[in-house]
C-alpha cells in the first residue's frame, strides 16, 4: 500500500469526525485504530509519558493515534511500534519536524523488538493498547513477562484488551462463562468465524478476550504492582455492534517496583 500525505488525513481525527466514524481500519487486519477521546487507563499513560525522562513505548501503535497525543502533551521520546510499516508511514505523514525529532519508529513484531531491546530496564513506560487480543494465552504471559524485563524500575505499563462483555462475542457468552466455571485459563478465546458480524474480515483468526482479572493475574505472575484494573465503557462513539453493557474492554495500570 502506497503511503501518501492523503493516507495521513484519511486516519486524522477531523476527517473521521467529518465522516461520523471514529474506527478506521487497520491495513492489516488488525482491527481498528480508534479516533475518538481516550479513555482513562490511556490518559493516565499520556500525563505519565508527559514527564517521564526516559522513552517510552507505544506497541502496536496502527496509525498513532496515541503517539501523536503524548507528543503533543510534551514526551520526550516515544518509540511508536506496529506490524505495518504503512501504519507508521501515515504516522510519520502527520508529524511536524520537531515532533519527529522525538519519535523512533520501530516496525515489526512487539514481542520480537522487546525481547531484543537492550540494555534491560531502558524505557519508562509501555503502552500495550488493544493488541494482546490477537495472542494465544501462552504469548499473553509472555509480553508481560518481557514488559517487566525491559523496563525500568518503577516504570509504567498501561495495557488495554476486549474484554468477555464486548458486543463482538454476543453469542458466546454462555460458551465463555461454562469455561470459565470449569477453570479454562483462558476462556475468552474466540475464532474469527464465531464473531458478530459486520466486522469478522477485520481480525485474524482469533481475538482472545480478556478481563481484568486475568490482566492482574498475568502481572503480578511477572513482578508488577497493581495500581488499578478494571473495564472500561465503549459509549457511543462506537458503533452498536461493538457495545454491549458498558464493560467492553479490560485495563490494567501497574508498576514494576523501585
Amino acid at each position: 500500500m502506497a503511503v501518501t500525505t492523503e493516507t495521513a488525513v484519511m486516519v486524522s481525527e477531523k476527517s473521521a469526525s467529518a465522516n461520523g466514524n471514529l474506527l478506521v481500519k487497520t491495513v492489516n487486519n488488525m482491527g481498528f485504530q480508534y479516533l475518538g477521546p481516550p479513555d482513562d487507563y490511556v490518559e493516565d499513560f499520556i500525563r505519565f509519558a508527559a514527564t517521564a525522562d526516559g522513552p517510552v513505548a507505544d506497541l502496536g501503535c496502527a496509525f498513532g493515534r496515541q503517539t501523536r497525543l503524548m507528543l503533543e502533551a510534551g514526551a520526550k521520546s516515544v518509540i511508536a511500534n506496529d506490524l505495518a510499516q504503512a501504519h507508521l508511514d501515515a504516522l510519520a505523514d502527520s508529524l511536524t519536524d520537531g515532533e519527529k525529532a522525538r519519535v523512533t519508529l520501530q516496525q515489526g513484531n512487539a514481542l520480537d523488538f522487546l525481547s531484543d531491546i537492550q540494555p534491560l530496564d531502558s524505557l519508562s513506560g509501555i503502552l500495550a493498547a488493544m493488541w494482546l487480543h490477537f495472542l494465544e494465552g501462552p504469548d499473553v504471559r509472555r509480553a508481560f513477562q518481557l514488559f517487566y524485563r525491559v523496563l525500568q524500575p518503577g516504570g509504567t505499563l498501561v495495557v488495554i484488551t476486549g474484554s468477555h462483555q464486548n458486543g463482538l462475542i454476543v453469542s458466546e457468552k454462555t460458551t465463555i462463562a461454562e469455561r470459565k466455571a470449569a477453570g479454562n485459563e483462558w476462556p475468552g478465546r474466540v475464532e474469527n468465524s464465531r464473531l458478530n458480524y459486520p466486522v469478522r474480515v477485520q481480525f485474524p483468526g482469533h481475538v482472545l478476550f480478556i478481563e481484568p482479572e486475568e490482566l492482574v493475574r498475568e502481572a503480578r505472575s511477572a513482578g508488577f504492582e497493581i495500581l488499578r484494573a478494571g473495564y472500561i465503557e465503549r459509549d457511543e462513539s462506537y458503533p452498536e455492534w461493538y457495545r454491549m453493557d458498558g464493560r467492553e474492554a479490560a485495563g490494567l495500570h501497574a508498576l514494576k517496583p523501585k
